[in-house]
């Protein structure tokens, strides 16, 4: 299967998708967004200028703050982790709702996946954890590698 083909399938994810680096671990202002998919972009009104910008430029005060905590104790713990209810206001200052879950993908990067939930808070639609992020690392991956070309 090649890159191109694993893209598409995170592109076209029922959930959000948004892969974070945290440089180093002791400087917060670090954590900067390296990808995201067409959902994670609908759910936030995050645009391609967001790339490359840190936590803070990209999503509310309250959300980077508690989301740059969560990829710390991720990454320093190597495990996965899950919220229930995760509160971000979106670019038109509207609060919304996710199922959010954390994942290292290795040292300092961490996969965040948002599955949004219905206006009656109904469970929202889930994948498995492990296939998806196999995916997500095989992709940042392949995109650090091209990089340092």
């Amino acid at each position: 299967m090649d890159d191109s083909f694993l893209l598409k399938i995170i592109e076209t994810m029922p959930c959000g998708v948004l892969v974070w680096r945290l440089d180093q671990i002791k400087d917060e202002s670090k954590l900067r967004l390296t990808f995201f998919n067409e959902k994670a972009s609908d759910y936030t009104g995050i645009t391609p200028t967001n790339q490359n910008q840190t936590i803070g430029r990209v999503l509310d005060l309250s959300a980077s703050e508690k989301l740059l905590n969560l990829s710390k104790q991720v990454l320093l713990a190597q495990k996965d982790l899950t919220l229930e209810e995760f509160k971000i206001k979106d670019s038109y200052g509207n609060t919304n709702i996710y199922k959010l879950h954390v994942y290292p993908l290795n040292s300092e990067y961490v996969a965040v996946y948002l599955y949004k939930f219905n206006s009656d808070k109904s469970s929202v639609f889930d994948l498995p954890r492990s296939p998806l992020s196999n995916l997500i690392s095989k992709l940042e991956t392949y995109k650090i590698a091209s990089n340092e070309e």
